[in-house]
Parts: C-alpha cells; sequence; structure tokens
C-alpha cells in the first residue's frame, strides 16, 4: 500500500517501510522522530535526495503535497481560526473534486460525535477534544486514501475515543484506505492497529509487523518499556451478572474482566500487561487474584540485573510477564516448563 525508502540525512537515519492496507501504528518514544516522519509521508517535509515514495504502486515522491490524496490529522489539531466549524470541515471543497456528499458527511459527522449545533461555532469556543474531532472530519472529508493520525485522539477521554476508534473503523472499511498513526499509548496501538513499526529512540527501524506478533517479543523496544504487555484473541462468554463482570475464553481456559458488552461468541481482542503477570508454579487458592492460566514458558529474556521478561504459550498465543531475577531463581523456571501465570489486570479492548 505504502512503501518509503528514506536515505540517511542529519540526525534521521535511513528507513525502509512497506504498510499495507488497514491501521498502521508508528510507536517510539518521544524525540524518536515519528512526527518528522509522518510530514515526509504527507510532503510537508522534503526527503532526502535518493529516497522515495510509493502509494497504491504510483510514485508520489516529488508530488505536491495537495495531490496526494491524503488527509492528516495533527497532535493539536492546526485549525483555521478563521473560519467556522463546519468551513473548516469543508475546506478541501474548494480544490478537490471527490469529496463527501451531504449525506455521507452528516453520517461521518454523527459517527464522530459532532452535532448540528457545533457548526456555526467560532473554533475559539471549542475545547481541545472537540478541535480534535473537527480535525479528523476535515482529514477525512476528501475522502483520502491515506490517512495521517499523530497523536489524533491525545485530548479524549476514553468514551470519547471508543466512538472515534469506531468511525474510523467503518472509514477504513468502506474506503479500503491505509490509516497510519502515531501514538504513545499501547492500548490505542493495541485496538487500533493492525500492523506496528517499532522506532527506537535513535530514529531507528526496530521492529515492523503483525501488531499480535510484535507486542508479543520480549526482545524488542516494545517489551522493555514500563507499559509492555502482549495482545490476545478472546472469545466473549457472557456475563457475570450480580458481579459486573465479563467471562472470556482463551481456547479452553477462562477469565474474567470488569463489565464489557458484547454478545457471546464475539471475538475481542485484550492487552494484558507485563508487569500485571505473576508466576506460581501450582494453581493457588485462597486469593483475590481472579484469573489464573496454565501457561508453558516459551522463552526468558534477560532485562536489567533486577527482571526478566517470560513468553509464556497459551494454545497458539503468548502472554508476557515481568518478573525479578531473584523470583526467577527462587522458582527455578527455564523454557517448557508449565507454571500458571496470576493475572491481576485485563485491558478488553475491542
Amino acid at each position: 500500500m505504502l512503501r518509503l525508502e528514506r536515505q540517511q540525512s542529519g540526525y534521521y537515519p535511513a528507513l525502509t517501510l512497506n504498510l499495507p492496507h488497514g491501521f498502521c501504528a508508528i510507536f517510539g518514544p518521544s524525540g524518536a522522530g515519528k512526527t518528522h516522519l509522518l510530514e515526509q509521508m504527507a510532503g510537508l517535509r522534503p526527503l532526502p535526495q535518493g529516497s522515495s515514495l510509493t502509494l497504491l504502486d504510483r510514485d508520489i515522491t516529488c508530488t505536491p503535497s495537495g495531490e496526494r490524496q491524503l488527509g492528516m490529522v495533527f497532535q493539536h489539531a492546526e485549525l483555521f481560526p478563521h473560519l467556522n466549524v463546519i468551513d473548516n470541515i469543508c475546506f478541501a471543497w474548494r480544490y478537490q473534486s471527490h469529496c463527501m456528499s451531504h449525506a455521507v458527511l452528516a453520517e461521518l459527522l454523527t459517527s464522530l460525535g459532532i452535532p448540528d449545533t457545533w457548526h456555526t461555532l467560532p473554533i475559539q469556543r471549542l475545547s481541545g477534544g472537540q478541535r480534535q474531532r473537527i480535525a479528523i472530519a476535515r482529514a477525512l472529508y476528501s475522502q483520502p486514501k491515506l490517512v495521517l493520525l499523530d497523536e489524533a485522539v491525545s485530548a479524549l477521554d476514553h468514551t470519547a475515543r471508543q466512538q472515534i476508534f469506531q468511525a474510523l473503523k467503518n472509514y477504513q472499511k468502506n474506503h479500503d484506505a491505509c490509516v497510519i498513526f502515531v501514538s504513545h499509548d499501547p492500548n490505542d496501538v493495541a485496538q487500533l492497529a493492525d500492523y506496528v513499526a517499532l522506532i527506537d529512540q535513535g530514529g531507528n527501524l526496530d521492529e515492523a509487523g503483525d501488531v499480535f506478533a510484535v507486542f508479543s517479543h520480549i526482545a524488542n523496544t516494545m517489551a522493555k518499556d514500563d507499559n509492555a504487555g502482549a495482545i490476545l484473541h478472546a472469545t466473549h462468554m457472557g456475563e457475570l451478572g450480580q458481579y459486573n463482570l465479563t467471562s472470556l475464553a482463551i481456547g479452553e481456559q477462562r477469565i474474567v474482566c470488569q463489565h464489557q458488552p458484547g454478545r457471546i461468541g464475539d471475538s475481542v481482542r485484550l492487552r494484558i500487561a507485563a508487569r500485571d503477570v505473576s508466576i506460581a508454579l501450582e494453581p493457588l487458592t485462597n486469593t483475590s487474584i481472579l484469573n489464573s492460566l496454565a501457561v508453558d514458558i516459551d522463552d526468558i529474556a534477560t532485562h536489567s540485573q533486577s527482571h526478566v521478561m517470560l513468553r509464556l504459550r497459551i494454545e497458539d498465543q503468548f502472554i508476557l510477564a515481568r518478573i525479578t531475577q531473584k523470583s526467577c531463581d527462587d522458582l527455578q523456571l527455564a523454557k517448557g516448563q508449565r507454571v500458571f501465570a496470576q493475572v491481576k489486570s485485563i485491558a478488553l479492548i475491542g
């Protein structure tokens, strides 16, 4: 879908990216050059000599930004201060012939939570979260095949993010678009991304691939982050009504999490942070921890003098656990060993 071959230039290293259809996340620490990379894709910054950028098998390296059939949302929205809400959203109408019809735009605005009463408001009257909704609507109005999002939901609370994520999923499906987004929140990446590119502090590509695979590795930059955690597929198994909990199945094993809407049989994604997993050699009883999963140790990596990361296999999926080196030694943990993962917290992410 999108191929970038960037030559080294000054602070920014050489980089090659092949990003497919669907949702692609660029994840890495602050200062790694993620925003700079998006701006180069958008044509807002020049690529170094000898670089190339291809979108839908079309070389757009030298194509002006306005002709690249893309929409971009900046971290701080960057709306036009002299235009009201609806004029900001429909700004591309002046220059593009393939913008949304009134009916399609109305559906989009509803899905993004933008009511008619906002249309004539000046931008100065909007909150940060409202501005981000407007910026997303403006980016999608021209029906681009490439959507670039730079921390586009950072000002929104959890409920609002879920609404925006669903609207973006609908847009991507209906337009067969490539959505590339930068986020510092691993839960956002885990929920939206099909594919993820990890960028290290120096701006180098550390790893790229399927989000489930990348998040379950124990030697990349994601694994070394404090928020490391694996993503798993699970099946909605109904509610534990009197406790306001939801039952989930991972293969033949069951776990519970905070109540989540859904129907029995629905496929869901869940994320388990490595710091929220402890290890026992036998199933524990008389404990407040509700979730204990039988797993096999697939791999062990030393991350520091004090801590190790375990990769735990549960059928054909993986859980990560960050424990102390002392615990690993005391329990005499080894590859291939059957243990029990005690899961303290689960994030059900869609």
